[in-house]
């Protein structure tokens, strides 16, 4: 079974359908042998994304559940500094 398709010059092609024969769980698990490991190397990110828009470097200033703290000590800055992703 094939689609065919137009491209943007203008020009069609075709393309075979394929049927992929993996299993959801497969293919959400990725190159990790558990989804226990997946989760264990998930861990930065999720914790980066859950403080996103919460943590003001520059103010000093942390907002949870709309309380704003001032100030917070250099602890949690040194933690919350080592999280972020290396851009």
């Amino acid at each position: 079974m094939n689609v065919s398709c137009v491209s943007q010059q203008n020009r069609e092609f075709s393309r075979e359908i394929t049927t992929l024969k993996l299993e959801l769980q497969e293919i959400m698990l990725g190159s990790f042998s558990s989804f226990m490991q997946k989760e264990i190397f998930e861990q930065p990110e999720s914790v980066v994304n859950t403080m996103r828009g919460r943590v003001c470097f520059l103010d000093s200033i942390v907002t949870l559940g709309g309380i704003k703290v001032r100030a917070f000590n250099a602890y949690f800055h040194k933690v919350m500094a080592t999280m972020l992703p290396i851009t």
